[in-house]
């Protein structure tokens, strides 16, 4: 069975004991632009209400009507404070402080890319509003980095410069406020954030020698740096500036040996290196999006497939003449390189035995020298035949 319908008739003047409270209606206040729908809101007491100034004024072009609607136009941007008054039907009050904004009709859009010290900067400064055309940009908050300043030209504006700092600072984050004004007074303010980042090296440390094996994997990271970015640095949770690594071959070396290659994105040197050899020198060419270009050059030694190269560590050095043998367990699939000191010259040719292709025995190295002065370390490597 349905409830049966219910009417409740009330006779007299509906109330409430909740106290008067005043609210504003939101609405964007833009210098010469009629206002639509700003009002206030009473709530509590006993309506209707009435509204008034009580103390300091409107906006400039703008008035208060008694039901609590405002109307008119901006004509001024700044600011205003208004002591506004509500009374209610049973004579309670109530009064309280608004803050009026005026904006000036015009939008900062403008995207400053990153910078980097040294290297030259030009940014487009760009708005949008207001009366054309803007008449001034200015830093009205911080500063912006050393080198950079904002230049116009023909009514455009930039910002223009070559930063400058120290190689040791690393890179910098600026903060600072732009500040446009156009033809008719109106201005917009923005806070910006400007990544200031040192020049580009290359982090991997140097090695005079990298050594590879023939026909097994190789794989070596270069990593880009722009400075030092301490743990308090808060560029260190910005977008690193992008990077494209490359392998510039010494041409009157060996080059890059042959299966390797580099990864343009990732910095990563790898492959399977085909034969061995000793001579192979290139660049390590890094290039940032600012146009820095980074090199290292490596000296890659590539040994006889799973045959590690020999150091050979002795008291020499006292300039007297030396007779060195060397025996490994490798048969003929391998003969001996030039004997060489660390650094890469000549010792002095080696002898093998058996000679390549006699079956059976051990290779044995043998080699006669002088050892120069100071010279207490040197090596060959076997190299497959």
């Amino acid at each position: 069975m349905k409830n049966p319908i219910q009417l409740i008739v009330s006779i007299g003047t509906p109330t409430t004991d909740k106290q008067l409270e005043l609210h504003m209606s939101e609405e964007l206040y833009v210098r010469d632009v009629p206002l639509e729908a700003s009002y206030l809101i009473g709530e509590g007491g006993t309506p209707p209400y009435s509204y008034s100034v009580s103390s300091g004024a409107e906006p400039a072009g703008v008035l208060l009507e008694s039901d609590g609607k405002f109307t008119g136009t901006p004509t001024t941007q700044g600011y205003s404070e208004v002591f506004v008054e509500v009374s209610d039907s049973a004579a309670n009050t109530f009064e309280t402080w608004f803050t009026f904004q005026v904006k000036g009709g015009i939008a900062i859009q403008s995207i400053l890319p990153y910078a980097c010290i040294e290297q030259p900067y030009n940014a487009l400064l760009v708005a949008k509003g207001g009366t054309l055309p803007y008449s001034l940009w200015e830093v009205f908050d911080g500063a912006l980095p050393d080198g950079l300043s904002i230049v116009e030209t023909d009514g455009i504006w930039t910002i223009e410069g070559t930063p400058t700092g120290s190689w040791g600072t690393g890179a910098e984050l600026f903060s600072f406020g732009l500040r446009v004004t156009d033809d008719a007074g109106n201005f917009a303010e923005a806070a910006f954030r400007l990544p200031v980042w040192n020049e580009l090296t290359i982090n991997t440390s140097f090695e005079e020698f990298t050594y590879l094996w023939a026909n097994t994997a190789f794989s070596k990271t270069y990593l880009p740096g722009w400075g030092v970015l301490g743990a308090d640095n808060p560029m260190r949770n910005l977008r690193q500036p992008r990077v494209q690594f490359s392998l510039d071959p010494d041409l009157a070396t060996d080059g890059v040996p042959t299966g390797i290659s580099i990864q343009p994105l990732t910095g990563v040197v790898s492959g399977f290196p085909a034969a061995p050899g000793f001579n192979h020198v290139f660049d390590v060419v890094a290039t940032d999006e600012f146009g820095n270009v980074a090199t290292q050059t490596q000296n890659y030694r590539v040994q006889a497939t799973a045959t590690p190269y020999m150091i050979i560590s002795e008291p020499f050095g006292d300039g007297s003449s030396t007779h060195f043998e060397y025996e490994t367990s490798y048969k003929t699939a391998f003969q001996a390189e030039t004997l060489r000191e660390t650094d890469g010259s000549v010792l002095a040719s080696t002898i093998t035995h058996p000679s390549p292709g006699s079956p059976g025995d051990n290779l044995i190295v043998v080699a006669d020298f002088v050892s120069p002065p100071s010279m207490n370390q040197f090596y060959f490597s076997l190299i497959g035949l």
